[in-house]
């Protein structure tokens, strides 16, 4: 990350209307000099103008990240991603489908555009802004330090990374829509939020019923997940991996474990809302995804915990717990 932080250290703050919206990055706990919150990056988006506008502070950009295969997440756990060409695919389909795509960082400008013979070749060319327009900046961006003020939503293209997407040019590019925005946005859980979930230090259950059977990874949904059993709940993973095509943890038992921990954490900090689900989860007969596997990785403060919640259900001990298929497991 362009600030060595992590997700704990953040926050959002989203304003949202029929016709625009603002989502600005927020770092806990710092305020600048007149009190306002220290901005890292927004999202913006108006549909009058079509234009998504996406700014990443304190960033850069190298050459070597029109390469496919180059990825600056390759070595970071925190980061969804990490295979090299996510950006260069959203590019390539962005440009075909009519948009424009564009880059502002390390004082250059950096167009996508396809062509070639056929026009089917993606191509990205650089173009370093003038002196003069990055001196008129400058100046402006230091005045504002100095007088103490907050800072805009201006990009400084010497010490950012934005991206935008649509109409960017008066009467050229495709103007991208408001549905379309909002269909978009729902790959990201920080911009498409539930409305209940319970947040552990392994992730987050996602309690809202419009996210049951959903996965995230580090924020980002999965949207071809697959696992060999339905899911009752949403879940978002703080740590782990999936194949580049998004569809899988690495293998089942994977799975089962980063499950396990999940509700292991959510049972320590939140007892009231998760003892009781993952107890019913356990006992139905559905057999959801959520607990396969569970007499595998169950851990054993968790397992007491549910076999105690069992007992004070049934004071007079009337029921036989057994499990048909793994009772010697348990």
């Amino acid at each position: 990350m362009s600030y060595n932080l992590t997700r704990r250290d953040i926050t959002h703050e989203i304003e949202n209307s029929d016709h625009h919206f603002v989502a600005k990055v927020i770092r806990r706990g710092q305020q600048r000099p007149d009190g306002t919150p220290t901005v890292l990056g927004w999202v913006r988006f108006d549909s009058g103008t079509g234009v998504i506008e996406m700014t990443n502070c304190n960033a850069q950009l190298g050459s070597s990240f029109v390469d496919i295969g180059g990825s600056t997440k390759t070595k970071s756990n925190a980061l969804a991603g990490g295979y090299g060409e996510g950006a260069k695919i959203a590019a390539l389909i962005l440009t075909r489908d009519g948009y424009q795509v564009q880059y502002q960082a390390t004082s250059f400008n950096w167009k996508f555009y396809l062509g070639g013979p056929k026009g089917q070749n993606l191509f990205c060319s650089l173009t370093p802004i003038s002196d003069r327009e990055l001196g008129n900046r400058r100046a402006q961006h230091e005045a504002a330090l100095r007088q103490g003020t907050s800072r805009d939503m201006v990009s400084n293209p010497w010490e950012d990374v934005m991206v935008r997407i649509g109409s960017i040019q008066s009467g050229k590019g495709r103007k991208v829509t408001m549905e379309e925005f909002r269909a978009w946005i729902k790959v990201s859980l920080d911009l498409h939020r539930p409305s209940n979930t319970i947040e552990t230090g392994a992730g987050s259950i996602i309690l809202d019923e419009n996210f049951r059977g959903k996965i995230f990874l580090k924020g980002l949904h999965l949207e071809n997940y697959q696992s060999s059993k339905l899911f009752k709940y949403g879940y978002n993973f703080a740590n782990g991996s999936v194949d580049r095509d998004r569809k899988k943890m690495a293998n089942a038992h994977q799975e089962a474990y980063d499950l396990a921990k999940l509700w292991a954490f959510g049972i320590v900090c939140h007892p009231e809302v998760t003892i009781a689900k993952y107890a019913e989860m356990m006992l139905d007969d559905a057999e959801w995804a959520d607990v396969n596997l569970v007499e595998r990785y169950i851990t054993r403060p968790t397992l007491q915990t549910i076999w105690q919640f069992l007992l004070n259900k049934d004071p007079a001990r009337k029921v036989f717990y057994h499990d048909d298929r793994n009772g010697d497991l348990v």
